[in-house]
């Protein structure tokens, strides 16, 4: 009699080879194919698009279960043409069969064999790869269709498990298409590989491959490294090390050839949608950026705090764009920047940097739109502009030249000046640099720019410690700008220089058809020796400014601008010393002064002093008019009165010298403002020659001609040589 046991074992074993026996005739006789325009009107029905099967469906249950597709198409929806979304040469999927029954997906391999995509905008903007059932329409543009966290995880929430041994994607391309701007890029030879993936696990992923731009016109290639990890819950993705490089050449890089290296670790949050990279460093033509960056793609927010660093000038270069600069000016920037962004604002929380010497800090707030709104605060230590002049400008403004002696100490020949003056009446040497006058503003600002203009919001404070430009030094700069309903100023710019202080306040008014310009300048107690020194090139000119301008007119080009210009000013000049000449007689000046030390340093230093010179001015349609200047001192006057046409680039103007012991002595200035012609009034001297005779023939000869000398070395310290007539 036989064991239960072993009828037992018998009828299992009969049950195994039965159910493998029907295994085996169900895969003998079943055929996937027969199912194709099942699978094909179920993905029409949950994608609106068609799905066209052209090669042969495999099926297999053992060890695996598995499916290769062969070639097939994905079309794309209606208003993208016929061209597929999808096309593949093959596609194996293969996942164990038992895992399956307890809600587990362990997938051995994925394999994508000459996959193409092609991604494309049409004409209204809208998306080819937004997908919706059959009968709905496509989301508009811009609409955001991202899925929140929490449907993601609810979506995940079917499996138990899963695990993919590897994924293989060859020979894989992706195309890009805008019918509305017309970009076109494209992405071939991609191949991709991957380590086995599941959560808990590290997997090591490869990709690379090429890309193509039309517009701008480059080409180059592409490849990550990154090592995947997928959290127990598949709430958390990390890329550790991740690793990306690309190369760029063609027409449209500046240098031929350009190379792009970015590191760093990256970690997805998907129940709250945000993203982070720390550790990030991305490298480019010698500049390096490092920092974190976080985004939220929920409320497309976007925090960042990254260190710059970059020789400016030699990326520049790299880029095409050189820079005529002094050779040790290598424009090093250093920057550290902390900022947040969102739709509706962008904030530069904190700016910190130097480039080159100079040290520089601020923070600014932009908020976009059709108005847009900017506020920024910037402050630096100290500023050279001569750094970034090109090097023989510099010099030529920073040398002082030789004075009016030579190294011998004999009168200087003045053969620079002769060449430079103008005969009374004949052509100038230069023409005038001012523009004709012109009814109509020729700015070229379109109608879009002006109503641009017109929106801008903007208040921002700039502050420099020193700053330094042709030579010259201001120190304690503030400036403020506005705008606001179409109003643009500057209002103060403030700055302390050479003892005194300049306030400067300038604004346009871009709500008239023709933008309204106005502006005023005061200088109080200036010293003048040194900036009049360095931009003549010698010592020529002692005293203390005082100024005030105002001035207002039409138009952003001079063209325009010129004609209207109205307004009114005032200058006074006081403890005046004119270097290099001495006008006054040395008898005259002992005779007045009673000071025979100070006369004979006088003599010996060749400098005429006097106490003021003072004047007023009004601008009427862009002619500046002075009736009014006055010149006092002890042993010399003078007067003056004239004009200087802006329009035109014309000058009129007449003085009349007073000096102790001569005839008064007329001095004429016409002709164009860039290069006017000056001289004595020839006729209106010999008269008072004639009147002043008696006084001459007081004076020793000696003394008399010296007087003269030095009356003709006086305007050529001022203007150059005199013309005569």
């Amino acid at each position: 009699m036989k064991s239960p046991l072993r009828t037992v074992s018998v009828i299992i074993l009969v049950l195994f080879a039965l159910l493998a026996g029907a295994a085996g005739i169900f895969v003998a006789t079943f055929d996937p194919n027969d199912y194709k325009s099942l699978i094909t009107r179920e993905v029409q029905k949950a994608t609106g698009r068609t799905l066209v099967l052209t090669g042969t469906l495999e099926l297999s249950l053992f060890p695996w279960i598995g499916i290769s597709t062969g070639p097939l198409l994905l079309g794309n929806p209606a208003g993208f043409g016929e061209d597929a979304f999808l096309r593949a040469e093959d596609l194996q999927l293969h996942a164990r069969l038992r895992p399956l029954l307890h809600k587990e997906l362990h997938i051995d391999r994925v394999v994508l064999s000459g996959v193409s995509v092609h991604l494309m905008r049409n004409v209204k903007g809208a998306p080819n790869w937004l997908f919706s059932p059959a009968g709905n329409a496509l989301p508009p543009a811009g609409t955001d269709t991202a899925p929140s966290g929490a449907s993601q995880a609810a979506a995940g929430a079917g499996l138990a498990a899963f695990s993919v041994q590897s994924v293989q994607v060859r020979d894989a391309s992706v195309q890009y298409t805008d019918m509305q701007t017309g970009l076109a890029a494209a992405a071939t030879g991609i191949s991709l590989t991957t380590t086995a993936i599941a959560p808990g696990r590290t997997s090591d992923i490869s990709l690379e491959g090429n890309w193509l731009l039309t517009s701008p016109d480059m080409q180059g290639t592409a490849s990550l490294t990154t090592r995947l990890e997928l959290g127990e819950t598949l709430e958390t993705v990390t890329a550790a090390d991740t690793s990306l490089r690309i190369t760029a050449s063609g027409p449209s890089v500046p240098s031929g050839r350009a190379t792009l290296e970015a590191a760093g670790d990256l970690r997805f949050n998907m129940p709250d949608m945000t993203v982070t990279a720390n550790g990030l460093r991305i490298s480019t033509m010698d500049s390096t950026l490092t920092g974190t960056i976080s985004a939220d793609l929920m409320r497309n927010a976007v925090q960042a705090s990254i260190h710059a660093e970059s020789p400016l000038r030699r990326t520049l270069e790299q880029l095409g764009m050189p820079l005529q600069l002094p050779d040790d000016t290598a424009l090093a920037l250093q920057a550290d920047i902390n900022l947040t962004a969102a739709a509706d604002r962008l904030t530069v929380h904190r700016l910190t940097g130097r480039l080159d010497k100079t040290a520089f800090s601020g923070n600014a707030t932009l908020v976009p739109g059709v108005s847009p709104d900017i506020r920024f605060a910037l402050a630096a230590d100290k500023v050279n502009l001569d750094m970034y002049l090109p090097q023989e400008q510099s010099m030529k403004n920073a040398e002082p030249q030789q004075t009016g002696k030579s190294a011998s100490g004999k009168p200087a020949s003045g053969k620079a000046d002769r060449r430079q003056s103008t005969m009374p009446g004949t052509a100038p040497a230069a023409q005038s640099v001012a523009p004709q006058a012109g009814g109509t503003d020729t700015t070229g600002a379109d109608a879009a720019s002006r109503e641009r203009l017109r929106r801008l919001r903007l208040d921002g404070n700039v502050s420099i410690g020193t700053l330094q430009a042709r030579g010259l030094e201001v120190t304690g700069l503030t400036a403020r700008a506005l705008a606001a309903d179409g109003v643009l100023r500057i209002d103060p710019l403030d700055m302390a220089a050479y003892g005194g202080r300049v306030t400067l306040s300038a604004g346009a008014d871009t709500t008239a058809a023709l933008p309204v310009v106005r502006g005023a300048l005061h200088v109080s107690g200036l010293q003048v020796e040194q900036p009049v020194t360095v931009l003549a090139g010698r010592k020529l000119l002692s005293g203390i400014l005082q100024t005030r301008m105002n001035v207002q007119g039409q138009g952003l080009q001079w063209a325009a601008l010129a004609p209207s210009l109205s307004g009114n000013g005032s200058v006074s000049l006081t403890e005046g010393v004119v270097h290099g000449v001495q006008i006054v007689p040395a008898e005259a000046s002992s005779h007045l002064r009673q000071e025979s030390q100070v006369k004979r340093l006088d003599k010996a230093a060749r400098q005429q002093r006097f106490d003021s010179l003072t004047g007023t001015f009004d601008i009427v349609s862009g002619r500046v008019t002075n009736n009014d200047m006055k010149l006092t001192s002890y042993d010399l006057s003078g007067t003056g009165a004239g004009w200087a046409d802006l329009p035109s680039g014309t000058v009129n103007y007449q003085a009349r010298l007073h000096v102790t012991g001569l005839p008064v002595i007329p001095v004429s200035i016409t002709g164009p403002l860039a290069a006017p012609s000056y001289g004595l009034d020839v006729a209106g001297f010999t008269g008072n020659i004639l009147k002043g005779v008696g006084n001459l023939l007081k004076k020793p000869a000696d003394t008399g001609i010296e007087t003269l000398e030095d009356v003709g070395g006086l305007l050529r310290q001022m203007f150059g040589r005199p013309a005569s007539r």
